[in-house]
């Protein structure tokens, strides 16, 4: 009985984020139920805060993008006719591990939020796709990481991490 309660015990953990028992691996459809009473009263009162923030983010990613300009980086492409809050600034580069390794070394830290594309997830498996299927998805995954951005950042923190990534991958 045991064995069968640690089974659903963690099958109910990874259904309730998005069917993902490991971060960003999904085995399974799931879902987000992740927000209690508590979280949505902290939420509350950092509403308040919302339009400062998000000038914040974008006034750091256009520094980065002025930064960044003429080095071997793929930029995200935005749409004029919207307005970016910039949750993450996702950029792409060749060797990628390298170069965050190297960022590391630095003390600039760097993400990768989606290293697996969707049709290779498990939690997609039925679907029957295969390596190959999607592949500027699974070129994108390869290459993608997020530089640092949040609101309480310093332009010299920005300009540091941009002018790292520039010599560490060289201009174009």
């Amino acid at each position: 009985m045991t064995t069968n309660d640690e089974r659903v015990a963690q099958l109910a953990r990874a259904l309730r984020d998005h069917g993902s028992a490991r971060r960003y691996f999904h085995d399974y459809v799931g879902y987000n139920y992740r927000m209690d009473g508590f979280q949505g009263a902290v939420l509350r009162v950092k509403l308040n805060h919302l339009a400062e923030w998000t000038a914040k983010r974008q006034e750091f990613s256009a520094l980065y993008r002025k930064l960044l300009n003429g080095a071997k980086v793929e930029l995200p492409q935005d749409d004029p006719r919207d307005e970016s809050v910039y949750h993450l600034f996702v950029v792409y580069v060749e060797n990628r591990d390298a170069v965050r390794a190297a960022l590391e070394k630095r003390g600039v830290q760097s993400a990768v939020h989606y290293p697996m594309p969707l049709h290779l997830q498990q939690a997609c498996a039925s679907l029957g796709y295969k390596r190959g299927s999607f592949p500027n998805a699974e070129h994108a995954c390869d290459r993608v990481m997020s530089l640092p951005l949040f609101p309480e950042m310093k332009a010299e923190q920005v300009e540091y991490a941009a002018k790292s990534l520039a010599e560490i991958v060289g201009r174009k």
